[in-house]
């Protein structure tokens, strides 16, 4: 195989949904971190000092490099390098005996971070068979760079193919041995042309591979030049609409989650009346209400979130279905024959969508739902409360009374040590045996404070009904 190129597209996020502004502040730092870090793979002097070459990064007096996002702002265009142009890598040595170079890319589309690292001989006629691919580091590439939306990564080769065209098999061998030394097992999708180039479509975990096996001046590469715009927004499009689908599959199933953990908590509140409605209960009962209305409220929080996340979710896939499609036509006007990603556009996203929409459908209903479970909850509460209260004051008045009672008792009680009288007036000593008279005075105040206690309570109790 000759004039071999191997091309990395790795999208980053700037700002995720949700995120801080230092979150969105540091998140550019992760993609060209990891890319520097690969100078220790590729020794290349252009990567090594790759911070001195973007407009993110400006250098103090001591030669520290910081990242200042807010200079991408100050840019007319898209690439992020001070005179928007490509940063082309000098050759390095390889174990294969050939020498490497390449260009490396760095783009700003709107919310998201493109990197394109172009890799290829240093003479387009070195002739390369599976083997050779070992001095390319593919696994580095494709485990080295951070990408949070995903990456996509194109080999393009020539052959003389005057016997046979290339054929899936063969893609498959090429497929595979890029994702030598990792864990990832290429999968066939589908087969296309790009620009008179015979083209076949492997996905592995997330990654896509695109392997192009051309005849020698096959490949028209002035025509993929001058649309790369459109070729790389397709890929950029193409990379967000899944790895949006897949944050909207987990928002969903976190909504889930706090549904069911809302839907346990009207089922506990059901159940907190069931039992009767004596004082000790009512004191549970109280208690439980206090314990609902601490978490439902911050699962609810939660649950507001999911919907939040899956309706943005939805937007971003809509409009980058949108872009997709415009992408896609583009290259079809310029004679690429792309059915199988056609479908995407056809079939598979409005899928997407149509799914997204039925999570909505099964978790709004919800959110009413619970938002009047803590209204009801909450109105429980102080009904509850206000009972307690109630009953507490009723139980000061009894007390109040009985209290009253004992004292009229007990300021009587010096009487008892008096002697005792007859009806004819003789005095008389108080009967053998009896207790002392200030034991008859304390029994006396105690049995009428606990006697007009009782008959308070009661009295109070027929009241209130």
């Amino acid at each position: 195989m000759k004039n071999i190129t191997l091309t990395l597209y790795a999208f980053h996020l700037k700002q995720g949904l949700g995120d801080s502004p230092e979150t969105t502040k540091n998140q550019g730092v992760k993609l060209w971190e990891s890319l520097v870090k690969l100078s220790n793979v590729y020794p290349f002097p252009e990567l090594q000092n790759l911070k001195s070459q973007l407009v993110s990064y400006t250098a103090d007096p001591q030669g520290n490099y910081q990242y200042q996002p807010e200079k991408e702002e100050t840019i007319t265009g898209e690439c992020l390098t001070p005179q928007q142009e490509v940063i082309t890598l000098s050759q390095i040595p390889t174990s294969q005996g050939f020498k490497l170079t390449g260009e490396i890319e760095p783009y700003l589309l709107n919310d998201t971070y493109c990197l394109t690292l172009t890799l290829n001989p240093e003479n387009t006629d070195t002739e390369l068979d599976l083997s050779a691919l070992t001095a390319f580091h593919s696994d580095q590439l494709i485990t080295g760079v951070t990408a949070d939306l995903g990456k996509v990564l194109v080999f393009y080769g020539e052959q003389n193919y005057l016997l046979k065209s290339p054929n899936r098999k063969e893609a498959k061998e090429w497929a595979t041995a890029l994702c030598a030394n990792t864990n990832l097992n290429p999968e066939f999708r589908g087969e296309f042309t790009l620009f008179n180039c015979p083209g076949f479509w492997f996905d592995a975990s997330g990654l896509t591979l695109w392997i192009l096996l051309a005849k020698p001046n096959q490949f028209e590469g002035k025509k993929f030049s001058e649309n790369a715009p459109m070729f790389r927004g397709l890929l950029w499009s193409y990379s967000k609409i899944n790895s949006t689908y897949r944050d909207a599959q987990a928002a969903y199933k976190n909504g889930k989650t706090y549904y069911n953990k809302l839907e346990k908590k009207m089922e506990d509140f059901s159940r907190i009346y069931q039992k009767t409605s004596s004082q000790k209960n009512s004191s549970q009962r109280l208690k439980h209400l206090d314990t609902m209305i601490e978490s439902v409220p911050q699962d609810l929080l939660y649950y507001h979130c999911c919907l939040r996340d899956i309706k943005a979710h939805y937007t971003t896939i809509k409009t980058n279905i949108q872009n997709f499609q415009t992408a896609l036509g583009h290259l079809i006007a310029a004679g690429n024959k792309l059915d199988v990603w056609s479908n995407l556009a056809e079939k598979t996203y409005p899928r997407y969508l149509q799914q997204v929409e039925r999570y909505l459908e099964y978790l709004e209903p919800g959110k009413d739902l619970f938002s009047e479970l803590i209204n009801t909850i909450r109105a429980t509460a102080e009904i509850e409360q206000a009972k307690s209260n109630q009953k507490l004051q009723d139980q000061i008045q009894s007390v109040g009374v009985g209290i009253a009672a004992g004292a009229i008792v007990a300021s009587t009680s010096g009487l008892i040590t008096q002697p005792w009288g007859l009806p004819n007036g003789q005095k008389i000593d108080p009967p053998f045996m009896l207790p002392h008279p200030f034991l008859i005075a304390l029994f006396a105040s105690v049995f009428c404070s606990v006697g007009a206690w009782w008959l308070a309570t009661k009295e109070i109790q027929k009241r209130r009904k």
